[in-house]
């Protein structure tokens, strides 16, 4: 009988999910709704879709009875919104009883579909926010906010039909749901595959090269997939048995798969899903965002492989077998995926708005992947890769409801305003120190699980706070972006750390130190971009931009070279303490735009690396990778 019934809601799963992919399509190409029944209907779908992939997904008997009660729910107070929706907006402040129950429902169902999508910080957060709204007038200073009564507070929150639930959802609906959907299909039409046999490439030309493997597969896989959890998921279960079979311990196996599938967050053209925020929220084109994103994102991932490179050689590990690979084949297969990406940049430089780009994505990709009968995916795995990227999307849509709970809230009680102000006053006039308040902040948001609901949240108050102190607005968003993607790769709750270290059977702290150290580029490059913004390829003084761009490499690659302590053979104690300084003195250059300060860490630099080649020559250490 449980047998039956998991049945259905599979097939219920299935047909929901393509009954929204057709709803977003077509919206993408007609207009079929004005703003608000558009955005209300897509949550409708996303709430349906979140209750019946959990239902799917338990055996739990009372749980599933729970669950399709909350799905009708959902369908009777979100249909009477939909229904009503001009005269609810008509009678705001004003509403009538049934108005009030429709909206404190919507906001119940939006808070438990969020627990179900992302656990339960997030919606203890948007809770938390609601009930402050309601007693900071009571609280001392400087704590005390403005508080509103019952009804307009809900209605604010719900009802209000631009604010509260609804305020965030254009961005779910219009940027992220179907590039989403894109790598859901993508993935399940094998591109994944593909990055798998490069990454076999790269393993047998450089020593440690197994890891390379997965920092290159992981950098492919997720720039399609724009999540770092699923990235890790995928690729680490092939790539951290190799890299401990050839000779990575656990933890730095690990953390380098956690490092590398993060990072593919931040890699143009397809980038994770706070970038697609940021374009949504600011209104800057994507295709900016995404020419920003060019410098950091080759300085993260170079200096990722700086670290594979340093650690391998550390353990005196030799070079992988070169493995047969059929080149004819790779370059066929790889069409699967290169050209829908090369129909995106054509067209995003054209101009044309994110959900127009997804639908054709999706469209070129089911497309060219039935030309090949060799590679044509079957049946199932289109199914599967249309749902598994409905499920994802309709999750964030969810989230962003969520988010715009607690928006709702400081922006009603003016506790925006007194954090804007609270920062300025916290940071002492110092640039770097607010930049520094800002990404702990951010990194306490990374709890919640989700890069894309730290950086909604954070940059609600971070950039203007930022602004007022002299930083650009798209630069203060792209700081605020770049720091929520890494703060899912932070202790204590480091998500990406915990999967990888599973696969690993690794201890999970030791995972997330190593995650750290291997990522150390994605928590300095924000910073740096911020003082030097000719890394976001936005104009400067020529000569401070070119000796900026060298400073950064000198800086990253000293503060990487210290921490693993390796260079041409081990470094000693004084040697690592002079690379760190190194480091140390080049940032301060960046951040003074001290040309003095810069030259000093250029010298030092080349005096420290020369002395210990010399250093290692006299040793009679064998420094070359060793083929097998």
């Amino acid at each position: 009988m449980k047998d039956g019934v998991n049945g259905i809601i599979k097939v219920a799963v299935i047909i929901v999910a393509f009954l929204m992919v057709i709803y977003q399509m077509v919206s993408s190409q007609v207009l079929l709704l004005s703003s608000v029944p558009y955005l209300n209907l897509h949550l409708l779908f996303a709430l349906v879709i979140v209750f019946l992939g959990a239902a799917r997904d338990t055996r739990s008997t009372p749980l599933r009875v729970w669950l399709m009660f909350v799905i009708v729910v959902a369908i009777l107070a979100l249909g009477y919104i939909q229904l009503n929706w001009e005269d609810i907006q008509q009678r705001a402040y004003f509403n009538t009883a049934l108005d009030l129950a429709a909206g404190i429902l919507a906001i119940l169902l939006v808070l438990e579909a969020t627990r179900i999508a992302t656990g339960w910080f997030l919606s203890i957060m948007a809770v938390g926010a609601v009930i402050y709204g309601f007693f900071g007038a009571q609280l001392p200073p400087p704590f005390t906010v403005q508080s509103m009564g019952f009804e307009q507070t809900m209605t604010n929150l719900s009802v209000g039909l631009d604010n509260g639930i609804y305020a965030f959802l254009p961005i779910s609906a219009n940027f992220l749901f179907l590039f989403i959907l894109f790598g859901g299909v993508l993935s399940g039409t094998g591109a994944d595959k593909f990055f798998l046999t490069l990454g076999k490439i790269v393993m047998s030309k450089i020593r440690g090269g197994a890891a390379m493997m997965a920092v290159v597969a992981s950098c492919g896989i997720g720039m399609i997939t724009g999540s770092a959890a699923a990235n890790a998921a995928v690729t680490g279960t092939i790539t951290i048995p190799l890299m401990k079979r050839f000779g990575f311990k656990p933890e730095e196996a690990g953390g380098i798969e956690a490092a590398a599938s993060n990072g593919g967050q931040i890699m143009p053209p397809i980038m994770g899903m706070s970038a697609f925020a940021m374009a949504g929220m600011t209104g800057i084109p994507y295709i900016t965002i995404a020419k920003m994103a060019i410098l950091p994102a080759v300085l993260y991932f170079g200096i990722l492989g700086l670290y594979v490179y340093l650690t391998a050689g550390k353990h005196r590990l030799p070079m992988a077998a070169k493995e047969p690979i059929d080149g004819k084949e790779l370059a066929l297969s790889s069409i699967n995926f290169v050209v829908p990406i090369l129909l995106i940049v054509v067209m995003m430089i054209h101009g044309f708005s994110v959900n127009y780009i997804g639908f054709w994505a999706i469209i070129a990709t089911v497309g060219i992947s039935l030309i090949r009968k060799k590679t044509r995916p079957s049946l199932t795995q289109f199914v599967n890769g249309f749902v598994q990227g409905t499920i994802q999307a309709a999750g964030i849509g969810v989230t962003t409801a969520a988010v715009g709970i607690i928006l709702a809230t400081l922006t009603m009680s003016g506790l925006s305003v007194k954090l804007v102000l609270g920062i300025e006053a916290w940071s002492l006039g110092s640039l770097l120190l607010a930049l520094v308040l800002v990404q702990i902040v951010t990194v306490a948001m990374g709890c919640a699980g989700a890069s894309l609901t730290a950086y909604m949240i954070v940059t609600i108050f971070a950039v203007p706070a930022l602004r007022k102190m002299g930083v650009p607005v798209d630069v203060g968003h792209f700081f605020a972006m770049f720091i929520s993607v890494f703060a899912f790769l932070t202790p204590p709750v480091a998500l990406v750390s915990l999967i990888t270290a599973k696969i690993a059977e690794a201890p999970y702290l030791k995972t997330a130190k190593e995650s750290c150290k291997a990522a150390v580029a994605g928590f300095m490059v924000p910073y740096i971009f911020v003082f030097c913004p000719v890394l976001l390829l936005k104009p400067i003084e020529p000569f401070f931009g070119v000796i900026a761009v060298v400073i950064s490499l000198i800086c990253l690659c000293s503060l990487q070279i210290s921490f693993v302590g390796f260079l041409r053979t081990d470094l000693n104690r004084w040697e690592r303490a002079l690379f760190f300084a190194t480091a140390a003195v080049g940032f301060a250059g960046l951040v003074q735009r001290s040309i003095t300060l810069s030259v000093v860490a250029c010298v030092a630099f080349a005096v420290i690396f020369m002395w210990h080649r010399l250093r290692a020559r006299g040793g009679g250490v064998d420094i070359e990778p060793v083929a097998t």
